[in-house]
Parts: structure tokens; C-alpha cells; sequence
């Protein structure tokens, strides 16, 4: 009796690894587009943005407009984003989850949209282009 258990345990964790194994091979290499990223935003503000190969991405920029701006329109405040990202070809969508680090703390939600262009090894937002980290 005691080898007929013995034997099962021992098929259940070869099963187990194989399996873990399989799902580690079929996962493929990394999208082109996963890694560090950054930017000068549109207000001049500084923006990171890392995006890693488990379908999730944190970042954060120095002057967020979203959090608020002083009299002439320049931001006041950093904000700090993550959340999960799918991809379609190179069109990369962001759910996002953005936190202002303002005395309110504000939190936002959302979606954006950005095109990687591996010709240029760019990202591309509307006007914004994202380039990678130099630190990649």
C-alpha cells in the first residue's frame, strides 16, 4: 500500500513539472516592446514607464497636468502609474490606474492607446514619442 502511495505522489509531481515546464516553453520570447521607456511630455515634464513581459507596466511622470497646475499652466504635482497592458500587433493598449501624489491623492482611471514602431525602436502617443531608457 505504502508504494502505491509513494508511486502516485511521486507521478503527481512529475505531472506538476512538466506541466510548469510546458508553460514556460510555449510562453515565447518577449515582446519587442517590453522594457524601459521615457520621455519628454508635451508640458516638459519627465515620464517613465516600464513595461514587463507579464502583461503589466508601472511609470510615473514629474509634472502630471492631470493633478493639478499653477496660474500659467504648469503642472504642480508627479503622479504614478500601473496597471495591465494587451497588445495587438504593435498597437499596445494600457488599462490605466493612475494616483496623483498631490494632498488630495487623487486616483484616476483610464485607457491609452500607443503604437511601437520597430523601425525607430519608438512609442508612439499622438504627438508624444517614448524612447527607450538609455539604462535598457
Amino acid at each position: 500500500m505504502k508504494r502505491g502511495v509513494l508511486f502516485t505522489l511521486v507521478a503527481g509531481l512529475a505531472f506538476a513539472l512538466c506541466l510548469a515546464t510546458m508553460s514556460d516553453a510555449h510562453a515565447g520570447p518577449n515582446p519587442p516592446f517590453t522594457g524601459r521607456w521615457e520621455t519628454i511630455d508635451l508640458d516638459g515634464s519627465h515620464a517613465q514607464l516600464v513595461i514587463q513581459p507579464n502583461h503589466k507596466y508601472v511609470g510615473h511622470d514629474d509634472g502630471c497636468r492631470l493633478c493639478g497646475v499653477d496660474s500659467a499652466g504648469n503642472p504642480l504635482y508627479r503622479c504614478r502609474v500601473k496597471g495591465s497592458w494587451a497588445a495587438e500587433g504593435n498597437t499596445i493598449t494600457f488599462d490605466l490606474q493612475l494616483w496623483c501624489l498631490n494632498p488630495e491623492r487623487t486616483h484616476v482611471e483610464g485607457t491609452e492607446v500607443r503604437e511601437y514602431d520597430p523601425a525607430t525602436e519608438t512609442l508612439v502617443e499622438g504627438d508624444l514619442i517614448w524612447e527607450r531608457n538609455p539604462g535598457n
